[in-house]
């Protein structure tokens, strides 16, 4: 929850691709994702790591300084 009571949840989703690398193994994209509200309480509630879920939303860029005072670019879908 935020200061203010809002519920959220970040998550990775991972995501095979629709085809195999040289070696023959398929390999997987780790899509980060933020969800709010009532949405985020029921997917806490209910999803665990391995669910299947399907993911509507709209991809968003930010960015922040860290610690070390470098500038950190985030992409994530805002579901």
């Amino acid at each position: 929850y935020t200061a203010n009571g809002t519920g959220v949840a970040t998550f990775t989703l991972a995501v095979n691709r629709n085809f195999t690398n040289q070696d023959g193994n398929r390999e997987a994209d780790f899509i980060n994702c933020v969800i709010w509200r009532k949405s985020a309480e029921t997917l806490a509630n209910y999803a665990k790591k391995g669910t299947l879920l399907g993911v509507i939303g709209r991809i968003q860029t930010r960015s922040y300084e860290n610690q070390q005072g470098q500038r950190v670019y985030v992409t994530e879908v805002v579901a």
